[in-house]
């Protein structure tokens, strides 16, 4: 009796507990429904063979089918056919290595038979006796996260497609503005090496500056360019203020616009004699803030000043402009400093200019870490100013002023390869090696250097990078593969180009040394004697020009009669002195036989639909046409690249030949005796 009395107990706790059990696990199971119901992702069940198993409710909301409806069927029934493999691999390591994987992201297809996108962790599922059953996962809809991601994406793409379109479109011309402007440069550095007299030297000098000031807005337009990229780089060189402001007195005291204007200058004595800056940021700030007083003042001193304060080891540098024109109203000061933005001007509406200039003094100054501003008042005058903190840079390792004198360089006797296809160019380097006692060999395209050069025949090479058949780059880089680079005299690159990828390419080839057009003579002459590793010696004589009249014959003055009704007289007028007539008329003669040869080219290859080689041919012969003072020569190619080379409309061809004769007639007329 009392034995089951115990079983009794046993039996009704058993049953209690088996109660408590059920209800635990039914408490759970409510939970882990409640959990299935509310979870925005979609909780599934793969067995070993792939099919599903268990889909959560969540289904319908997701990909919009029955909670049952995929039961049975395998996965690969609605994973995209190019992200199947990665999903079956992801799901043979999940049962092979038993371990946990989460960020495979694939495509599902949705009950109404789109597409979206997916993302996935998983792990393995085991039973109660920890055998395998399948795979355990959960899935989630990131659609939206990868259409902002794509459209993020092809933003970028679009940006950067625009940065480097516009990237190429400053490179070109910069290129176009360069290449006549290294012209221009040129024949006044040989007029000046020649010339005597004292005020002809000093407008010569003049128009040097300006020459050089043109030059700088090129490089600010490269620069602005570089500033929104972030990649502008400042100089850390001794600098002296005052430099910086005589200079900006003599250009701006010698141009059109500034040329009646009083430019006074008050330089503190608390100003440092030199500190470590960017002379060439200095001056483009100042520059532009003096250009501005100009046009917007008509009478009454421009007045720039510049003080320092001592703080520490470093001196707080201001500089300021003042003008007494028609000032600035406080609604467009804020405008002032953004891009492409321009104030009215009441005093004259052609006195506008880019709208960047002031946009690149804030960029300049915000990089030096400095700050710049502005104030004025309406009718009575306006003041632009900066500050900067700036290092002193006293005693002997400041560099001593240049001499009116230069050393001259032992040149002599050297042997350089020049490789140049601009005509033009082809005349001033040659002059230039000429007067400094070189022996040149001239190659007109990369291959040709390739060609005439050998090891041991050369001191130096200049190489232009942009030459048709093959660029200047390539031949270097035959010419090092050839020979090897230990066999190999310095080469200086010449590049009208100022492109970042120019310099890189330089690095890739070892190339240490690039010269951007225009290049001056003095400049040449130095970048030789440091490439050459020679010694300055002192200016014993100076050279004589090899330019100078020679006596006319009968035919050749006819000849030289025949040219002075083609060329442009204020071109004529610039390169005579230089070159002298004989020298004139072979420089034409050369720039005739060249435009024929570049109008064969340019025939040709609009026959054969190679219309880049018809838009760079046009392009150097225009160029070089404008240098020489062709201008009916200039004007066609102007108006082929401004139309013909914009549409799809052939016809370069038939008056590219018109033309062509005309030039051959005239390089007859030029080259044969005349009666």
């Amino acid at each position: 009796m009392g034995f089951q009395l115990d079983t009794q107990k046993q039996l009704e706790q058993t049953l209690k507990a088996l109660a408590e059990t059920r209800e635990k696990l039914h408490e759970s199971e409510q939970k882990f429904r409640s959990f299935l119901d509310t979870a925005n992702d979609v909780v599934y069940i793969l067995s070993l063979d792939g099919t599903f198993k268990f889909l959560s409710p969540r289904i319908l909301d997701v990909l919009g089918y029955q909670q049952d409806e995929l039961v049975g069927q395998h996965f690969a029934n609605v994973i995209h056919p190019d992200d199947l493999p990665h999903c079956q691999n992801f799901f043979e390591r999940i049962v092979t290595n038993q371990q946990a994987e989460a960020g495979l992201e694939y495509r599902v297809r949705h009950a109404d038979g789109t597409w979206r996108w997916h993302d996935t962790n998983a792990a393995p599922l085991f039973d109660a006796a920890q055998d395998l059953q399948g795979m355990l996962g959960i899935g989630r809809d990131i659609q939206d996260r990868k259409m902002a991601t794509a459209a993020m994406q092809k933003a970028l793409e679009r940006a950067e497609a625009a940065s480097l379109a516009r990237s190429r479109f400053i490179s070109t011309m910069n290129h176009e503005i360069r290449t006549p402007l290294g012209g221009m440069l040129g024949i006044i550095d040989l007029m000046a090496l020649d010339e005597t007299d004292p005020e002809k030297k000093e407008l010569l000098q003049y128009a040097k500056l300006a020459g050089k000031s043109l030059n700088r807005i090129v490089d600010d337009v490269l620069d602005f360019s570089k500033m929104e990229a972030g990649v502008l780089v400042f100089e850390q060189e001794p600098v002296s203020i005052r430099d910086v402001l005589d200079t900006a007195k003599v250009i701006f005291g010698s141009s059109d616009s500034g040329q009646d204007r009083s430019i006074v200058t008050k330089i503190s004595n608390s100003v440092p004699n030199y500190f470590i800056g960017d002379a060439n940021r200095l001056r483009q700030l100042i520059s532009n803030f003096v250009s501005n007083a100009i046009r917007y003042s008509q009478d009454g001193p421009i007045i720039i000043r510049a003080n320092a304060d001592q703080k520490g080891a470093k001196w707080r540098l201001r500089v300021e402009v003042e003008d007494f024109g028609v000032g600035i109203s406080e609604k467009d000061k804020t405008n002032l400093f953004r891009d492409f933005s321009q104030i009215d001007n009441p005093l004259s509406a052609a006195a506008k200019g880019t709208g960047l200039g002031l946009a690149i003094c804030k960029r300049i100054i915000e990089g030096l870490d400095g700050d710049i501003g502005v104030e004025s008042r309406l009718g009575e005058g306006t003041t632009f100013w900066f500050e900067l903190d700036v290092t002193s840079k006293e005693g002997s390792d400041v560099d001593a002023f240049e001499t009116d004198e230069p050393p001259v360089l032992e040149l002599e006797g050297r042997r350089i390869l020049v490789a140049e296809d601009n005509i033009i160019n082809q005349k001033l380097f040659l002059t230039f090696a000429r007067r400094m006692g070189l022996k040149t060999d001239l190659a007109e395209t990369g291959r040709s250097a390739t060609e005439q050069f050998e090891p041991g025949k050369y001191d130096l090479v200049l190489m232009d990078v942009s030459m048709p058949e093959m660029d200047g780059f390539e031949a270097i880089s035959f010419i090092q593969s050839k020979y090897g680079k230990e066999k190999l005299p310095p080469i200086l690159a010449l590049t009208a180009h100022t492109a970042d990828f120019i310099e890189k390419q330089a690095v890739l080839l070892g190339v240490e040394r690039i010269l951007a057009k225009p290049v001056e003579y003095e400049t040449l002459k130095r970048e030789l004697e440091d490439a050459l590793n020679l010694e300055p010696r002192p200016a014993v004589r100076r050279m004589e020009s090899n330019a100078a009249d020679l006596p006319l014959s009968n035919n050749s003055a006819t000849a030289l009669e025949t040219l002075q009704q083609v060329i442009a007289p204020e071109v004529h007028k610039k390169l005579l002195p230089d070159f002298g007539t004989q020298g004139l008329l072979d420089l034409a003669r050369k720039f005739l036989k060249d435009a024929n040869r570049r109008l064969g080219s340019i025939i040709e290859a609009e026959t054969d639909g190679d219309y880049a080689e018809v838009a760079l041919q046009v392009h150097t012969l225009k160029g070089s046409a404008r240098t020489v003072g062709f201008r009916e020569v200039e004007n066609w190619a102007s108006d082929v690249e401004a139309t013909a080379l914009t549409s799809d409309v052939g016809g370069i061809a038939e008056s590219a030949r018109l033309l062509r004769a005309k030039l051959m007639e005239l390089e007859e007329s030029l080259s044969l005796p005349t009666h």
